[in-house]
């Protein structure tokens, strides 16, 4: 049984009896819980969701069979630089005509030599790169 406007202008609205205890309840705290209830609701909510777009970032930078993961590409970038530096520097090859490809670790050479000699020092050079796992020779001799 409920009483309502027991003390006139109070905060409290009703008196419920409870095991046969009446109890005073304010309103203005049931609200508060209420409130409080909803915002941890909505944090946990807004966890989750932050959880799976992170997720689904991270699954965007997995590499697959077909494509490269972000690092690989990065890695890959970097052997490519590797390997044209290493060719430029060496004074029996003509590092220009040749053009370096990378793609996992397996470099690919591609371009022109003036002799098939200087096309196999192309490859044995990008060989010694450290992170390359294979080399692929198309230089065409001219």
């Amino acid at each position: 049984m409920a009483h309502t406007g027991v003390f006139p202008g109070s905060k409290c609205k009703s008196l419920t009896p409870s095991s046969g205890v009446l109890q005073w309840h304010d309103p203005d705290i049931w609200n508060e819980s209420k409130r409080e209830e909803s915002m941890m609701k909505n944090i946990f909510r807004r966890g989750w969701v932050w959880m799976a777009v992170l997720l689904i970032g991270l699954a965007g930078c997995a590499g697959t069979q077909t494509s490269q993961s972000t690092g690989e590409y990065i890695d890959d970038a970097a052997i490519t630089t590797k390997v044209k530096s290493a060719l430029i520097a060496d004074s029996e090859v003509s590092a220009f005509p040749i053009d370096v490809d990378t793609t996992k670790g397996v470099v690919h050479l591609t371009g022109t030599a003036d002799t098939r000699a200087e096309a196999d020092k192309a490859a044995a050079i990008a060989r010694r790169v450290p992170g390359v796992k294979a080399v692929v020779n198309k230089i065409q001799v001219k």
